[in-house]
């Protein structure tokens, strides 16, 4: 409760500040996410600890979900969506690896899979617990879910995504700058990444601050490193009434509906979980990192960029 007082505080005290500054832009009409950015409100005002992992609040609200010609992210809908926490960074090895020491998770990936961080451990040292949690199924990520508690679950969607555009539509967590390695955990993409920190594998959590989401709300890796699973099922559209149906995957869009305007996951029968972000260190190009980027998996599939963080309603 002390916290939540002195947070509910300090908003009282900002607000006639944020309510300025976006009056000012609104009249201006240049509302960019410079402008609102613009926030008094701390790193520290907005962070909570659960069992020792930073989680960043974010108050939520109504903004624009989707791009015009990104794969599986259209139409646009708004969406509200309420007020949450989110991991800081993606769960790392050695969070999961307590998860298995403890006996409530496995290391289920095939061990064929090249880049596993289990795999890969031995060689990176006492170091390898700061690297992301790769190779992990979305079975994986709900038995790490229910071995952690304080109310966690994975993100929906619509949090995902306002969280990684800070609700005004930036195109990279960033900002609208280009996805370069300095940004983000990511390979080469030709001359003009040359000198840059371009890797092909996973690199440790929050190697790349200047990929980071802007102050005082700040998340790691929401690009590269690692692709993140979520609560939601995967439908080729945000509106499953405009899509025809798929006769290799009638699943998709089997219950024709729509993404819940309310933020919440949007779930059906059988489970084929979505990632978002699913674009990690071996890929190259710019575009593949945008917020609005979306992939397909599966409950039992996986490969060395799938990695997930956690989530949960803001207290």
């Amino acid at each position: 409760m002390t916290w939540t007082m002195t947070w509910m505080e300090k908003q009282m005290r900002t607000l006639p500040a944020r309510s300025a500054i976006l009056a000012a832009c609104l009249s201006l009409g240049a509302c960019d996410d410079a402008a609102v950015d613009q926030d008094p409100i701390t790193e520290a005002d907005v962070t909570v600890r659960l069992r020792g992992v930073d989680f960043v609040r974010f108050e939520g609200g109504r903004f624009t979900m989707g791009r015009v010609g990104d794969d599986f992210a259209e139409p646009p809908m708004v969406v509200t969506v309420p007020p949450f926490l989110i991991m800081k960074t993606e769960v790392t090895f050695g969070m999961y690896r307590a998860c298995v020491q403890d006996g409530a998770c496995t290391w289920s990936a095939p061990r064929s899979t090249w880049g596993c961080i289990y795999e890969l451990a031995s060689a990176i040292g006492p170091g390898a617990d700061q690297y992301p949690m790769n190779c992990a199924t979305w079975d994986d990520a709900q038995a790490f879910v229910r071995w952690f508690g304080e109310g966690v679950r994975l993100p929906s969607e619509a949090e995902w995504e306002f969280a990684a555009t800070g609700g005004v539509g930036r195109p990279y967590p960033w900002g609208s700058e280009p996805a370069t390695c300095d940004r983000v955990v990511r390979s080469a993409d030709g001359p003009r990444d040359d000198g840059a920190p371009c890797v092909s594998t996973v690199q440790p959590v929050c190697s790349r601050p200047a990929g980071n989401t802007p102050p005082p709300r700040v998340l790691c890796d929401m690009a590269g490193n690692v692709g993140e699973l979520v609560e939601d099922d995967f439908h080729p559209t945000y509106d499953c009434s405009t899509y025809p149906l798929n006769a290799d995957y009638p699943e998709w869009c089997a219950q024709r509906a729509s993404i819940p305007a309310d933020g919440r996951p949007w779930v059906d029968s059988p489970r084929v979980p979505a990632y978002r972000m699913a674009r990690g260190g071996g890929y190259t190009w710019s575009d593949a990192f945008r917020t609005t980027r979306r992939d397909v998996g599966g409950t039992n599939s996986t490969s060395r960029i799938s990695g997930f963080r956690l989530a949960r309603d803001a207290p």
